[in-house]
């Protein structure tokens, strides 16, 4: 693969990744919800429940954050999803198209894309060679 096929693939695998670090937020809030409801005080604990009070909001600040960060992933995923998109859409070959979106759009794997569209592997690899090298030129500027 060449070098600038190399960065063309890094491009536009940003959804992918950028869908990865969502889930990844996801967890980490549904663990510190969990930590959350766990740190009510008990009323056994005496002085010390007051303490557990200051625990829980920070745990709440720490929530609040996340959704933060969910939801500015989610903005920057959408752009990124609608800039792939408008660049595969400037590939002239509806196969080579619908290969590439297969691929970085809906996340298949090189086997399922070939049982979809009828191929071997083999030969949707070189196809897939074939589309980046049809992604239009305007694009390129964020291959970098």
């Amino acid at each position: 693969m060449t070098e600038e096929n190399r960065a063309k693939v890094r491009w536009l695998s940003r959804y992918q990744r950028l869908g990865q670090r969502v889930d990844e937020r996801f967890e980490e809030l549904a663990a510190w919800r969990s930590r959350a409801t766990r740190m009510g005080p008990r009323l056994t604990d005496g002085p010390r429940a007051l303490r557990e009070g200051s625990r829980i909001e920070e745990a709440v600040e720490r929530i609040i954050d996340i959704e933060g960060e969910i939801a500015r992933e989610i903005d920057e995923m959408a752009a990124a999803r609608g800039e792939i998109r408008a660049a595969v859409a400037g590939v002239e070959d509806d196969t080579l198209a619908l290969l590439l979106e297969k691929r970085y759009l809906a996340a298949k794997t090189w086997e399922e894309i070939a049982g979809e569209m009828g191929y071997s592997t083999m030969q949707v690899w070189r196809l897939h060679q074939k589309g980046l090298g049809s992604l239009p030129r305007g694009a390129e500027r964020g291959f970098d």
